[in-house]
């Protein structure tokens, strides 16, 4: 891996801008893609990128901690229910106002952020009072699978970047940068339908080839007996 943003396949526009951004970094960004477009990963990515001294070496003791999501300074929020609650954001505006450990920044990082703003008890509010009272070494990294109208407000305190779906064969890529093989990483790619993490699951089964050419054999192998 030459860096930390090597593995975003398929994501040049996405990658040029965080590299950019880690060089003078603000309180919040907002990651959006479509379903599979690796917005965990991304940010991930994003934080270690912040974190290393050298804007996202892929190789120094800091990049691996945050990349293994080991770094005590990059907190990743924890939603036990269907939407957020208030009370999750909440604990993670206490971890945002927190003192680094290191010489870095404070992340908070919080996943479908979309899910704010559904539930009994919409918890938006509660996140925005968190990006508008953001502490000097903190930084918010959310993601998000669609910005609703409902997240506008969120959006606006945000610096947003946007991922791109991947094809068939950047999915394929990321697979065998991974250590698939190349036959299970394109078939994997193929029945997954663009989401990577559907097809990280697919590509530990050795067999699925073997069953997708079986079934696509099917109509020729039709002769009009039962």
């Amino acid at each position: 891996m030459t860096d930390v943003f090597d593995a975003l396949v398929g994501q040049e526009s996405a990658v040029a801008a965080m590299r950019q951004y880690v060089k003078s970094p603000v309180h919040a960004y907002l990651i959006s893609g479509p379903v599979g477009s690796s917005l965990h990963d991304t940010s991930l990515a994003f934080a270690a990128a912040l974190q290393c001294p050298e804007n996202g070496c892929g190789h120094c003791d800091i990049c691996r901690l945050v990349l293994s999501e080991s770094d005590a300074d990059v907190y990743v929020a924890e939603r036990a229910g269907l939407s957020w609650r208030i009370d999750e954001l909440r604990e993670a505006d206490r971890v945002s106002r927190r003192r680094p450990l290191g010489s870095g920044y404070q992340i908070v990082i919080i996943d479908d952020v979309e899910l704010t703003t559904t539930g009994a008890s919409p918890s938006a509010p509660a996140l925005l009072k968190s990006l508008e009272e953001t502490p000097t070494r903190t930084i918010f990294l959310l993601t998000a699978e669609d910005v609703p109208p409902a997240l506008d407000t969120i959006a606006s305190r945000c610096v947003e970047l946007k991922l791109k779906g991947l094809s068939e064969e950047a999915i394929a890529e990321v697979l065998i940068r991974e250590g698939a093989t190349a036959l299970a990483a394109r078939a994997a790619a193929s029945a997954a339908n663009g989401n990577l993490r559907r097809a990280r699951i697919l590509g530990r089964d050795d067999e699925l080839a073997q069953r997708i050419a079986q079934w696509r054999s099917v109509p020729e192998r039709l002769n009009g007996t039962p």
